[in-house]
């Protein structure tokens, strides 16, 4: 993947004269942490796997031209932030954006990114907003007759730069999610000179409607801070703690992608259960009394569920026979009322990625 050129390009001529706009969608997911390459590529030959379902919760981007030399970024959110093209900070709640433009030696725009789904809910937002701007750029630059980007290629970029100037471990999964779009299990390879992710389709797009009716998805009503519980796991991996406990996750990710892909409402269960009851166990405080209630819920009424990303708060998904999740869903929306901030979001698949 080449940048688009070593000095600096003034792209704001080209946003005057065109509309440039990019949307992804977000994601819930199972196996989340197996997608660090910490944990990832010293496992390589156990088949570390996350699986995750793109929901129709989109971040959408647009470009509009701004002052030579000048970059701005404006995030549902957040503070608008504002600077030079050379003297931008990397550090800052809004940074990761600043870096995108860096990478491309881009000045003269404006990034103005509005997210469908809550801040700081655990739907891989942040990763999803990256995967849109860098395809909003490449949008931009094949206006001035520079190549479009690949799939393959945003998801690397937005992955990588992430990960080299976050402040935390960072995985690939949400930007794979927000990228392909659809219900993928991933294979993370990340050795050198090989592929680093290998991509399986679990459901069919003309599946993914009625596999819509059989999620649900609630917002607790906490915001998530990924940080400090991500920090625990790795480190925790890496001094050998758990680590048979994160040898059995692989297994219960694999054997949950399995079931869904031949539709075993039963086994699908059982896995997420399991998966979940290990990281619960290593790191009770990933639940909070809201998710809690919620989980104990989705047990009684024949579900499987799981906190999204790293738990710690943001959202909690469950999956199970349309019945049961009919049934679920009064119970939910009643505990989310006595909490009186969280609410059901939409379940909607998304079989698009970006676009």
């Amino acid at each position: 993947m080449n940048k688009s050129n070593s000095k600096s390009i003034f792209i704001g001529d080209i946003l005057d004269k065109f509309s440039i706009e990019s949307s992804s969608p977000c994601r819930i997911d199972c196996g989340g942490t197996l997608d660090i390459k910490a944990v990832a590529l010293p496992l390589q030959g156990l088949k570390p796997s996350t699986v995750n379902f793109a929901i129709d919760m989109r971040t959408q981007v647009r470009l509009e031209p701004y002052k030579p030399q000048w970059i701005k970024v404006i995030s549902t959110g957040f503070a608008a932030e504002e600077y030079r093209l050379d003297e931008a900070p990397f550090d800052t709640p809004l940074g990761y954006y600043f870096a995108i433009a860096s990478f491309f030696r881009l000045h003269g725009l404006q990034i103005i990114i509005h997210s469908e789904s809550p801040v700081k809910s655990a739907l891989g937002g942040s990763s999803a907003a990256g995967i849109a701007v860098i395809k909003a750029i490449s949008k931009a630059l094949e206006k001035m007759g520079h190549q479009r980007l690949s799939k393959k290629d945003m998801v690397l970029l937005a992955y990588s730069l992430e990960d080299g100037v976050g402040i935390s471990f960072c995985g690939m999964q949400d930007h794979a999610a927000a990228c392909y779009g659809g219900v993928n299990q991933w294979i993370w390879e990340y050795q050198p000179g090989e592929e680093q992710f290998k991509r399986i389709e679990l459901v069919e797009q003309n599946d993914c409607p009625e596999l819509s009716g059989h999620l649900l998805i609630a917002y607790s009503g906490e915001s998530h801070n990924s940080v400090e519980i991500n920090l625990q796991w790795v480190n925790e991996f890496l001094s050998g703690k758990y680590r048979k406990k994160w040898i059995a996750c692989i297994q219960y990710v694999n054997d949950f992608a399995a079931a869904l892909k031949n539709k075993n409402w039963e086994k699908m269960i059982h896995a997420l259960r399991c998966e979940l009851e290990i990281r619960r166990e290593i790191t009770p405080q990933a639940m909070l009394p809201i998710t809690e209630e919620l989980l104990a819920a989705a047990y009684k009424a024949d579900c499987g569920a799981r906190f999204t990303g790293a738990g710690g708060g943001g959202c909690f998904w469950a999956i199970g026979k349309f019945p049961d999740i009919e049934k679920l869903k009064k119970e939910w929306r009643q505990i989310l009322a006595d909490n009186g901030q969280g609410r059901l979001l939409s379940s909607k698949i998304a079989t698009e990625g970006v676009i």
